[in-house]
């Protein structure tokens, strides 16, 4: 038997497709519900962020992601952590490459980065959405403001964060040259 409403095969006595039962009512298949404070505060980017569809802008911004998003201090200490990573790959492939298993001594410094940052960046292609969600939603649970209020300027974090970053560099270059 066929639903008179939409022609698609009935299941018992309604149809799966629209609702629509032999009884004449009709049973509500789209539920209203009350977007969260996390849709709320995403707006248009929630579906790109839950389903990982802002790959370029992740890869592109790496840890300053994180700035972006409003979470400064954890964009910021990411973005040392990874330039203290990508150093130290070059130090790492040089003494790893020395050893007699090896005994070959060829400059890989660039590669070696290379890979290094390529890796980094895979890493926060693949998780950075995932611990911004969680992070978000913690803050989002300890707040009781307006979520407007969390809002603040996209582009004024990445700056100041690399204005942070270039001020810790300035500080270390001053430490390094009194010793």
């Amino acid at each position: 038997m066929k639903c008179p409403k939409c022609g698609k095969p009935l299941h018992k006595d309604f149809c799966m497709h629209c609702g629509y039962m032999l009884n004449g009512n009709v049973i509500d298949t789209k539920k209203k519900i009350e977007a969260s404070k996390l849709e709320k505060y995403l707006g248009d980017d929630f579906d790109k962020i839950i389903h990982n569809e802002n790959i370029k802008q992740v890869f592109i911004l790496g840890p300053l992601y994180f700035s972006y998003r409003n979470f400064l201090f954890l964009g910021t200490s990411l973005t040392l952590l990874d330039i203290y990573l990508i150093y130290k790959s070059r130090e790492f492939a040089q003494n790893f490459l020395n050893t007699p298993l090896f005994s070959i001594y060829l400059n890989f410094d660039i590669p070696i980065m290379l890979i290094t940052f390529l890796l980094l960046r895979l890493f926060y292609v693949m998780f950075s959405n995932e611990i911004y969600i969680k992070l978000l939603t913690k803050k989002l649970a300890k707040s009781n403001d307006d979520i407007v209020n969390l809002k603040v300027s996209k582009k004024v974090n990445i700056l100041l964060s690399i204005i942070y970053i270039l001020i810790i560099f300035i500080i270390f270059l001053f430490i390094k040259s009194l010793t």
